[in-house]
């Protein structure tokens, strides 16, 4: 089935691209209207809410090291063609994203993660990890601005 699915894709395919076109039209969408969830990121400023309290900082620290360590992960993964290492990183980077309310990321990430083997060295895999590179880069921005933001609201 591999080499059928190979040989569709080099032929570009059009099925195959009509099928796909509409269910990732949705998720870009979804990640257009909303990088960040506002509900969730505020629930956990409240968790850490004393004026000397650093747990949302620390939280959007570990959360922004851990997704550059992902991307990283993930980029070696897809250059190495390394199939469960870069399903165990997206996996890894879904889930914390998914805990802090980075839902633009959870998607891209869905996105990426649904490629199949033989797509890993594929424009299109090059594709996806520079628009996940992207709204990895967007949704740390996002996220540093909520901790000031978070810490004016402390210090006023």
């Amino acid at each position: 089935l591999e080499t059928i699915a190979r040989l569709a894709e080099r032929k570009g395919d059009p099925v195959d691209d009509a099928e796909m076109r509409p269910r990732y039209a949705e998720q870009r969408r979804a990640a257009d209207t909303q990088v960040l969830d506002a509900e969730k990121l505020q629930s956990l400023q409240h968790l850490g809410a004393g004026p000397d309290d650093t747990f949302f900082e620390e939280l959007v620290a570990d959360f922004r090291r851990d997704a550059d360590h992902a991307m990283t992960s993930i980029a070696n993964a897809l250059a190495t063609e390394d199939y469960p290492a870069l399903r165990a990183a997206l996996h890894a980077l879904e889930g914390s994203a998914r805990e802090l309310g980075a839902m633009a990321l959870v998607v891209s990430a869905t996105r990426l993660r649904a490629l199949k083997p033989f797509e890993l060295r594929s424009p299109r895999a090059q594709d996806m990890l520079k628009q996940l590179r992207a709204v990895g880069e967007t949704t740390s921005q996002l996220l540093a601005k909520s901790v000031d933001a978070a810490q004016r609201d402390h210090v006023l």
